[in-house]
């Protein structure tokens, strides 16, 4: 999976409801999603 199509995947989980995971769409705005996944993505280093 390429780095554009797995950072696209978890934008969408950020955005959209899934199984004991709220959505966030109403909540932060898209450039507030980006924000949150650049901040996730950092733990994983």
């Amino acid at each position: 999976m390429g780095e554009s199509t797995e950072k696209g995947i978890l934008l969408q989980t950020i955005h959209e409801e899934k199984p004991n995971m709220p959505s966030w769409k109403a909540r932060l705005s898209e450039n507030e999603s980006r924000a949150v996944l650049a901040d996730i993505r950092t733990l994983a280093k």
